[in-house]
């Protein structure tokens, strides 16, 4: 299997990693194709899988953002046809992400195509030429591709728009990238010194989208101590957070590495997820059911579907801080109880999500 993940670094790397994995346990050929900088993100061996950086990392250009993502999509998408038309054909590619309309023009002379779709519609909002754009390759492509997804509401949606060649598995919480990451949990250091372990998490791009604002609120209202963490891509927004922030939230505006990411879901008494506009499900949502964490989620039809028959789970009108207050003072400290934890629900593999794969090409 080629697993085709054009980005370096966070979740979508280690969701190749990981699914390349399976593969190379399965015995079969595992390969993940990535951009410059995913090694030294990586930065451990795994066993049967290799990591080819094919695509180059244009932002040492600094050219404006637009022209850069132009930029980088046409060098990829020729990079990657050149790279795949000399892969014998009986492989099995995957495509994480939606941006290589040229593979899937070119695709009767290419290995079998799998097309990864984790977003129904851009979860970020925007309404900009470029966010349409990626809209519109990700129609192009997943009508004429088999395609994998996660979630019922995706699958559906898929199938509302015309697309017929589907298979749909769960998105598992933990593979060899998050059991390397567990090894040695590392605090962010904005944290502090004595970082403590009584916090509730919120984790994700801070885009408007997360609801990350009325998180900040429901904390400061509520008492708690909450934790923002990751890449920001609206320096806006980042500095709304900044100015709505207390003394009781850390703000950790960057992508972490995966020791910190461990770190902090191991760590925190409750993940915070009040995402508004989303159409995928979540990760670090993922990751905290496999450490039975106590998660609060927005009434989110992607994360209410995720968190369906998981008992630690409790669901949050996504624009009421009241409610988000309320929902946090109920949160105790530190890990939950035995008898708390109940019946949770056996754990998706990513031996599923390679099967998924495989089938998908067959189809």
């Amino acid at each position: 299997m080629i697993v085709v993940c054009p980005t370096s670094h966070g979740g979508h790397i280690e969701h190749a990693v990981n699914l390349a994995s399976a593969s190379a346990d399965a015995g079969k050929d595992a390969t993940v194709v990535s951009r410059r900088g995913s090694r030294e993100y990586f930065h451990r061996t795994v066993p049967g899988v290799q990591i080819v950086e094919l695509f180059p990392d244009l932002t040492s250009l600094g050219l404006p953002r637009v022209v850069g993502s132009v930029a980088a999509l046409v060098v990829e998408n020729v990079l990657l046809a050149v790279y795949l038309l000399t892969r014998p054909r009986s492989s099995v590619v995957l495509l994480e992400e939606p941006r290589f309309p040229l593979a899937c023009l070119l695709r009767r002379e290419m290995p079998a195509l799998v097309l990864f779709v984790h977003n129904t519609t851009n979860h970020s909002g925007d309404r900009t030429l470029w966010a349409r754009a990626q809209n519109r390759m990700q129609r192009y492509m997943s009508r004429r591709l088999p395609c994998v997804v996660h979630g019922t509401p995706q699958r559906d949606a898929l199938k509302a728009s015309g697309v017929g060649r589907i298979q749909q598995v769960a998105l598992p919480g933990a593979g060899i990238a998050e059991r390397h990451a567990s090894a040695e949990p590392t605090a962010p250091p904005e944290l502090g010194e004595s970082p403590g372990d009584d916090f509730l998490l919120c984790l994700g791009e801070i885009r408007a989208n997360k609801g990350f604002h009325v998180a900040i609120e429901a904390a400061t209202a509520a008492n708690r101590r909450v934790v923002v963490a990751g890449g920001a891509h609206d320096a806006d927004y980042l500095r709304r957070l900044e100015g709505a922030a207390s003394d009781r939230v850390t703000i950790v505006p960057r992508f972490l590495e995966p020791e910190e990411f461990s770190w902090l879901l191991e760590k925190t008494s409750a993940l915070v997820l009040p995402y508004q506009g989303f159409s995928a499900q979540s990760g670090p949502l993922a990751r905290a059911m496999s450490l039975s964490k106590r998660v609060l989620i927005s009434d989110n039809p992607a994360l209410m579907d995720q968190v369906k028959n998981y008992p630690l789970a409790t669901i949050v009108g996504a624009s009421d801080p009241t409610a988000w207050a309320g929902a946090m003072q109920d949160v105790s400290t530190g890990p939950p109880s035995d008898n708390s934890i109940g019946d949770v629900a056996s754990a998706p593999s990513w031996t599923a999500v390679a099967a998924a794969v495989h089938r998908a090409a067959r189809s």
